[in-house]
């Protein structure tokens, strides 16, 4: 639910793919739709997804987010592995897409890419697929500890720390 009380109706798809503003003029003002990933036009929401991709992503996803001023969920990632080990290739087809989790760094490093502002809220880029290396239900493995953790009414405030982090 955005500030103003509609309801988020999100999408993964193509912004080629669909009149989004037939769609908006469909639905009326009463509902927000999130279109993309990665999508700035007729959106009402902005998400950011790319857990296989590079930072020069998250730095143009955050450039394109803040001069869209749209609410904007910020996207963060372990990792990525869709590795299909009987054919080398992607599990879906394809070439393989990776990006190493580094035993955790690279949750980190996405959490440290995050620019101050005033966000939406928080998006966790995982499938919950082990095929993709993105699940995060059974932790990250790593050399990390929690170095802090303290509950305030509705906010939980942790830090983790790792050795390998800069």
């Amino acid at each position: 639910k955005l500030a103003d009380g509609r309801p988020v109706f999100g999408f993964f798809c193509g912004s080629q793919t669909v009149n989004w503003g037939a769609v908006k003029i469909g639905v009326g003002t009463g509902v927000a739709l999130m279109i993309g990933p990665d999508y700035f036009g007729t959106t009402d929401v902005a998400y950011g997804w790319g857990p296989n991709k590079p930072d020069t992503y998250y730095s143009s996803f955050y450039n394109k987010a803040s001069i869209s001023h749209l609410p904007t969920l910020v996207p963060v990632a372990p990792g990525f592995d869709d590795l299909n080990p009987l054919t080398g290739g992607s599990c879906w087809g394809g070439p393989r897409r990776y990006f190493a989790r580094l035993n955790g760094v690279t949750w980190l490093h996405r959490f440290a890419m995050i620019p101050p502002g005033h966000y939406l809220g928080l998006l966790l880029v995982t499938w919950n697929d082990e095929e993709e290396g993105t699940g995060i239900e059974t932790g990250i493995l790593s050399g990390l500890s929690t170095s802090a953790f303290m509950v305030a009414g509705t906010v939980v405030k942790w830090a983790a720390v790792s050795s390998q982090f800069c």
